[in-house]
């Protein structure tokens, strides 16, 4: 999970709406564990959501772990530790949610999704004042990342078949998963 700090003047509100979402998304999947990434300034978001998970489960909430970005704007420093740590579990379903965070992070995220073939989710919701998702009206957004992957498969595909490379050619146009009419026309030009 990526974790920003909010918007808004009133710090109080932004985290604990920010904390909000975050801890409806850990109790929508019940997670092993959770590692959340963000600046240090965003670890207080991380305190609210820990305070309002015993508040829900009437237990600790423990099993996380929490990795700083130091340069929050830095592709490079996001993309580094976010891919990082998906290589440490290579052979288990990982969700990424990328709610919260800057830009840099959230599209680091979202990049590291489909590289590495994991699920993508968001928490939505009614919004109040400043675009602020209002308690009690979140839900869990999955992405369906299916075009991104088929996009990258009919290059793949193209550039096989000029290659004579047929059966990978081949493989490609079999993982393909929306094959409609704009994929079709792609394909055969």
């Amino acid at each position: 999970m990526t974790v920003g700090t909010g918007v808004g003047s009133n710090q109080q509100g932004r985290i604990s709406s920010l904390a909000h979402g975050l801890l409806s998304c850990i109790l929508h999947f019940r997670p092993d564990k959770v590692i959340f990434f963000g600046s240090d300034q965003s670890y207080s978001t991380i305190d609210v959501v820990k305070k309002l998970y015993f508040e829900s489960m009437k237990k600790e909430f423990s099993h996380y772990e929490f990795v700083i970005i130091q340069q929050i704007d830095s592709f490079d420093e996001c993309f580094r530790l976010l891919s990082s740590s998906l290589t440490r579990f290579p052979n288990t379903e990982i969700i990424i949610d990328y709610t919260s965070g800057t830009k840099t992070m959230t599209v680091s995220a979202a990049i590291c999704s489909v590289l590495f073939h994991k699920k993508l989710s968001l928490i939505s919701g009614k919004r109040g004042e400043h675009g602020l998702i209002i308690s009690g009206t979140e839900r869990i957004i999955e992405q369906n990342l299916y075009s991104a992957y088929d996009k990258i498969l009919i290059a793949k595909l193209h550039d096989s078949f000029n290659h004579y490379q047929f059966s990978t050619a081949q493989n490609c146009l079999d993982e393909i998963i929306i094959f409609d009419d704009d994929i079709r026309e792609t394909i055969l030009l």
